[in-house]
């Protein structure tokens, strides 16, 4: 479904789903935005008028109408809630491009109001949006150690999530709870780390010292002898405190 070297599929294309048609859905053109949702069937976009076909003459850009330039998982996250809730009711649009002026698209309390709800007129708030929205992805952090600490920790993520998985109908509320701390832990420090800021090792030695008073804490309580599980994850956690 996710590529550009399929071009129209002739009668099926009025019926399911295409690359094609999935290409519309990933525009971030005018014409493709809130287009072609069908998953598997493109007839309820036919029926409900949301069914757009790529065009031969604009194909369409991929990506959001503005990029984020963030790593910050949560903010990716839960950013359109605050578009929607903050954002959306004072959008302005442009009425003439010579002189910059602009102008509300929603006018007064009520409209403000119906802005939760109603969606937008594309081809006027999103006019020349190919032309303003820059392009290029967000820069990572170049240095060869940094991309390589958070490799071997990403995949100690996986591991721990897909056992996490496996086990979580055992673990109580307050086990659960931490684990999902964890894990959303993580991915922030990671976001920091490759967002460049400034508290990002603050950040680490936290979830560093976190997960090895959470492992330590379990083997004092647990008074065998320490699992090559906790073992592994003491020595993981502990050399960045150690060496970073």
């Amino acid at each position: 479904m996710h590529t550009s070297l399929l071009g129209s599929l002739g009668a099926l294309s009025y019926v399911f789903n295409t690359p094609s048609h999935h290409r519309v859905h990933h525009g971030r053109n005018a014409y493709c935005i809130d287009r072609n949702f069908g998953g598997v069937l493109i007839i309820w976009d036919r029926m409900f008028h949301t069914f757009e076909a790529e065009r031969t003459d604009e194909a369409p850009i991929y990506g959001l109408i503005a990029n984020e330039r963030t790593f910050n998982q949560l903010w990716l996250q839960f950013h359109t809630l605050k578009v929607l809730l903050m954002d959306k009711w004072r959008m302005r649009v442009l009425i003439e491009e010579t002189k910059g002026e602009t102008e509300p698209v929603f006018n007064g309390w009520k409209e403000k109001l119906r802005a939760l709800f109603y969606r937008l007129d594309t081809s006027q708030v999103l006019r020349n949006t190919r032309d303003k929205v820059p392009g290029g992805q967000v820069q990572s952090p170049s240095a060869l150690g940094i991309k390589a600490y958070c490799l071997a920790h990403f995949f100690v993520l996986l591991s721990a999530f897909l056992y996490f998985q496996y086990s979580r109908q055992t673990l109580n509320y307050l086990e659960f709870t931490l684990r999902l701390a964890f894990f959303v832990c993580t991915m922030q420090s990671f976001g920091a780390i490759f967002d460049g800021r400034s508290y990002a090792p603050f950040l680490e030695i936290f979830r560093c010292l976190g997960v090895i008073t959470f492992f330590t804490s379990e083997q004092l309580l647990d008074g065998h002898l320490m699992s090559l599980d906790r073992i592994v994850m003491l020595t993981t956690f502990s050399f960045p405190l150690c060496f970073g």
